[in-house]
């Protein structure tokens, strides 16, 4: 049990150093919170934003709004991503 706590916090500390980076590289234009654009990433919790919402946000144009960074967060620990395989499915017949 150890040693899954040890590599949770080590995804936890790696998400959140990609977020700051992220955030503190100037990839990101502009960060937008519910009062307004955001001057200083000091009151923001890194640990309740989605790092794939800020990723696609770089690629889109650079404008990271927090309330959808921490809801899209939300939504992908409540419903974990699927990963669909498109190909058709062959049986073998011995």
């Amino acid at each position: 049990m150890e040693r899954q706590l040890s590599l949770l916090e080590r995804y936890r500390r790696d998400r959140r150093q990609l977020i700051e980076f992220l955030l503190s590289s100037g990839l990101i234009k502009e960060l937008r919170t519910s009062s307004g654009s955001a001057t200083s990433l000091s009151n923001i919790d890194f640990d309740s934003l989605s790092a794939d919402y800020i990723l696609h946000c770089v690629k889109s144009g650079g404008v990271v709004n927090v309330f959808e960074a921490t809801k899209k967060y939300v939504d992908e620990s409540a419903y974990p991503v699927l990963v669909i395989n498109t190909l058709p499915v062959l049986d073998f017949e011995c």
